[in-house]
């Protein structure tokens, strides 16, 4: 039986021959996809500069006083400008100290621009803010040459905008206004007492001195040896006469409600602990100076506290080790 001749192949179609379109296709997509891939680069830029503006590190917020709020820039920018007030050079170590001396200085600032208008009537003037800046820059306003190279220099050296240094002025004279006017306010006279003082640092030093003291050494030779305030210590710990408010305020009254030789418990405060004897009493006993100026700031710090309590709550953004690190950076 014959075999079966398979079919020959179909021949395959000739290949299609490309139309001009066809071949300038590649080309135009390659347009097509260059152009996208920049407009997504220019959107990015766009939506990065957008982001840098309103969200953005230097625009991020710092602190918030009632409704007032300030962003990183400035904080860093203020506290550059507290660095050269102290003469001091930024320093990693350093920077906490100063992120909340200027917290403290710019939330008193604040305060006083809003609520001494209101509440003691002082408002400085333009005239009046001229004379501080000229006051502090020692020019003359009548040398207006000198005065406005004084003040260019000096707003550039704190890279602060016209606004922004003026506000600091006001601020300023506000405080000193504010300060000067609580000082008169200060009385003539004021129940007084003698007392001498040994200061230490830790509890395990103050119950020593108890334990000394107890066993009966002399108040002032423990005072020379272990007491860390210099101001008294080589006078055998001799305070002299106080008032009540020149005291920590934590421990004020409890030095008052003492009797003439008493000695106090070690007082916990500010500076440390605190062993107390009083020498004398006096009512009436009239005012130094210095005493004056004292209870007078009392009386601003009192006054202060009562302001916080008159706006919102002084709100912190919490300041993470990138913030440190960005103000550190921006203050220097």
């Amino acid at each position: 039986m014959a075999k079966k001749r398979r079919p020959p192949p179909a021949p395959l179609p000739p290949p299609r021959r490309r139309t001009h379109r066809g071949r300038d296709w590649r080309p135009q997509a390659a347009v097509v996809a260059g152009f996208a891939v920049f407009l997504l680069v220019v959107v990015g830029f766009i939506g990065y500069g957008w982001w840098d503006s309103q969200m953005g590190p230097p625009h991020s917020k710092a602190m918030r006083v009632g409704e007032t709020t300030l962003n990183l820039d400035f904080f860093a920018r203020r506290t550059k400008g507290l660095y050269q007030d102290f003469g001091q050079t930024p320093d990693s170590s350093n920077i906490p100290t100063f992120v909340s001396i200027a917290a403290g200085a710019l939330e008193q600032e604040i305060l006083l621009r809003q609520r001494a208008p209101v509440d003691l009537g002082l408002t400085p003037t333009p005239d009046d803010v001229e004379g501080e800046i000229a006051s502090r820059l020692s020019v003359s306003r009548d040398d207006s040459a000198a005065f406005q190279a004084a003040y260019k220099a000096d707003r550039k050296a704190r890279d602060l905008s016209d606004k922004e240094y003026r506000q600091m002025i006001e601020a300023a004279l506000l405080s000193r206004w504010v300060s000067d006017g609580f000082v008169r306010a200060a009385p003539e006279a004021a129940d007084q007492v003698r007392i001498r003082q040994i200061q230490v640092g830790a509890q395990e030093d103050a119950d020593r001195v108890v334990e000394r003291l107890a066993a009966g050494e002399d108040f002032a030779t423990v005072a020379k040896e272990m007491s860390s305030d210099t101001a008294t210590k080589d006078a055998g710990g001799e305070k002299g006469w106080v008032t009540m408010e020149e005291l920590d305020p934590s421990y004020a009254a409890k030095v008052f409600a003492l009797e003439v030789g008493q000695r106090s418990e070690p007082l916990e405060g500010t500076g440390g602990f605190l062993i107390v004897e009083v020498e004398e009493e006096q009512a009436g006993r009239p005012l130094e100076t210095a005493q004056r100026s004292a209870v007078g700031s009392s009386y601003y710090s009192l006054w202060l506290a009562e302001q916080r309590t008159l706006v919102p709550t002084t709100n912190w953004v919490s300041f993470d080790a990138d913030k440190f690190q960005w103000v550190f950076d921006h203050a220097t």
